[in-house]
């Protein structure tokens, strides 16, 4: 619920992209996850983390009136 570090808000696109892709491709237990640091999170922690990401980059978005931006998330 607070403003992201403009800094941060590249990896964590990065983060919500490459988790999506994996989840997206249902690749839950291929080598793609095995290395990472989520690895033994269950699917719906996973899920929710992933949630909690991608509505603070959209909440970004909005609260720097980015409608572009907004529109491509």
């Amino acid at each position: 619920m607070v403003p992201l570090f403009s800094e941060s808000i590249q990896p964590i696109e990065n983060a919500i992209d490459d988790v999506f892709e994996i989840l997206a491709s249902g690749a839950r237990s291929s080598a793609s996850i095995s290395s990472m640091p989520f690895r033994n999170a269950s699917h719906g922690d996973i899920v929710e983390a992933w949630l909690d990401l991608a509505f603070g980059i959209l909440r970004e978005a909005r609260d720097t009136f980015n409608a572009q931006w907004w529109h491509e998330i």
